[in-house]
């Protein structure tokens, strides 16, 4: 069932589990690290609201997952209910509900609930490292240039990769070596 619920999640941006809220998909904009001198890129991020509790699952959700599960909409019904009263059942008795591959939500005192993402796509997609020389042009949602120590939302962000010429050519390296190799060929042929 999960698979077929992070596939809606993923496609739709938003999926609601009723008594129990709703995740969304938001796109986080890339950003650089100054101090570590790193340029992160823009990833999906997965947040979770607890607001809404009473709100029911998009009109095409049960379509989809019946469709996904090739059963019919009414099994298809009765299995996201079961998957769901598992996860409300698992935050009553244990405080923690485990939503693998998506991350988890826990209970606190307050009846409030927390969710923490378990997927770090920084893996997935890592900083490009120090070592490459990088030009950044920021622009702000006011589209002005931030000045040196100025706060803002970057909108947009121009990376371009400065690209370095050496001063060595080193292309007579490679002429040896084929003159290496045409010399042993021609002696192996006329022996």
């Amino acid at each position: 069932m999960q698979e077929y619920l992070y596939k809606y999640l993923f496609l739709n941006r938003k999926m609601s589990i009723p008594q129990l809220g709703s995740f969304f998909v938001v796109n986080e904009p890339a950003y650089i690290n100054e101090a570590a001198g790193l340029l992160f890129a823009p990833r999906p991020v997965i947040n979770f609201t607890a607001e809404g509790t009473t709100a029911l699952p998009e009109k095409g959700f049960f379509d989809f997952l019946a469709e996904e599960m090739r059963i019919d909409e009414v099994t298809a019904l009765k299995e996201f209910n079961t998957f769901s009263d598992k996860i409300r059942n698992d935050l009553q008795n244990n405080k923690l509900a485990l939503l693998p591959g998506l991350g988890r939500i826990t209970k606190g005192t307050d009846d409030n609930y927390f969710f923490t993402a378990e997927t770090n796509l920084l893996a997935i997609l890592p900083p490009i490292e120090p070592g490459i020389n990088i030009r950044v042009t920021q622009k702000s949602t006011t589209n002005q240039p931030l000045n040196a120590g100025e706060t803002g939302v970057i909108k947009e962000m121009l990376v371009e990769e400065v690209v370095e010429t050496r001063s060595k050519d080193n292309w007579w390296i490679y002429a040896i070596i084929l003159v290496a190799i045409g010399t042993v060929a021609l002696l192996f042929y006329y022996q």
